[in-house]
């Protein structure tokens, strides 16, 4: 089964769900059909000032263990 795409405003209407406190995290997850732990991961990166705070993080590595030094 592929994983589904979803959308920043799919994004932020969940998150707007989740302050609106009418329902709960897992009500809201289940309703969105996401995973809670996906549910939450889009909580903790929201950022109300900046909307792309809401897009796919890069899955590329931050260091590069194979780089040579510059001393060699």
């Amino acid at each position: 089964m592929p994983w589904t795409e979803t959308v920043i405003m799919q994004r932020l209407e969940f998150i707007r769900a989740c302050l609106a406190g009418t329902h709960s995290v897992s009500e809201l997850c289940r309703l969105h059909r996401i995973s809670r732990k996906t549910g939450y991961k889009w909580l903790s990166r929201f950022d109300p000032a900046d909307l792309s705070s809401l897009q796919n993080a890069s899955r590329a590595r931050l260091t590069q263990p194979e780089k040579i030094s510059p001393d060699i």
